[in-house]
């Protein structure tokens, strides 16, 4: 990857590649990390053995339509969320 560093005003075609490759990356990783902190909140701080499989199905598809800062929230206000996570 070539390096963006200070770029002048236009971009060419391969910088405004380059940059819209860069973000689209980041976009799709912010995803992935979305869904693995919904995944551990609905896993870790919300179902419990008592909890229908039905029910538990519902607070995936909750999860999977919050945000990440959503999320982090919600863990934290957890009563036995971890320390290091809420920091």
């Amino acid at each position: 990857m070539s390096s963006l560093g200070l770029m002048t005003l236009p971009l060419s075609p391969e910088q405004l590649h380059e940059v819209t490759s860069q973000v689209g990356f980041a976009v799709w990783q912010i995803q992935v990390l979305e869904r693995a902190v919904g995944a551990y909140l609905v896993l870790v701080h919300k179902a419990t053995l008592a909890i229908a499989r039905a029910e538990v199905e519902t607070m995936f598809a909750k999860a999977g339509k919050s945000t990440l800062g959503q999320l982090l929230r919600e863990i934290k206000a957890a009563e036995d969320a971890p320390q290091h996570l809420i920091d």
